[in-house]
């Protein structure tokens, strides 16, 4: 096994995933056929960059509505190494704790964000943005006989770089439980 810096892997385009380890799980980084093209993310206008803001989001909340390895993993690959979560500052590991305990509480869960009910304020020079999602969720739990559903205002800061996007920051509020 070799060692290698974080800012030395930034540059390579290594990507740096917490350890999955401890919930049984790994990760392999998906290959990048062409690396020439990591950088093309960054181009594009204002609306470009909030459109894959929201993309990026929407994406998120389908992979958290399927198995939990796959949630896992897109937990894993969209957050930073620390978060804002909820006001507090928490590591992306700590993060995908508290959501694989969720998962495991929760095994059946649907999570839409609503159409029309999203926007993103992207700032193009500093190649970040705050996304606010309308999000109606569904889970339940056979094995416990339990259910809940409702909708929440979800608020995300991502940073985009030549890794890609990564939520920055996560902050939320149910606004009706069913």
């Amino acid at each position: 096994m070799r060692w290698i810096a974080f800012i030395l892997a930034t540059q390579f385009a290594v990507t740096l995933l917490p350890s999955l380890a401890a919930f049984g799980q790994s990760v392999q980084p998906a290959p990048v056929d062409d690396p020439s093209t990591l950088g093309q993310t960054l181009r594009g206008s204002d609306s470009g960059l909030e459109a894959r803001a929201i993309a990026f989001i929407r994406a998120l909340n389908e992979a958290i509505s399927g198995s939990d390895e796959a949630a896992l993993l897109a937990i894993a690959k969209s957050y930073a190494l620390v978060v804002d979560f909820y006001g507090n500052p928490q590591t992306a590991e700590a993060i995908l704790k508290e959501k694989s305990a969720i998962f495991r509480r929760w095994p059946e869960r649907s999570y839409a964000v609503v159409d029309g009910q999203s926007n993103a304020d992207c700032d193009v020079t500093g190649q970040t943005c705050e996304v606010s999602a309308l999000v109606r969720w569904k889970v339940s739990s056979p094995a416990r006989k339990a259910e809940s559903s409702g909708l929440s205002r979800m608020k995300f800061q991502i940073r985009f770089s030549d890794l890609g996007p990564a939520i920055v920051g996560e902050a939320g509020e149910t606004l009706l439980r069913e």
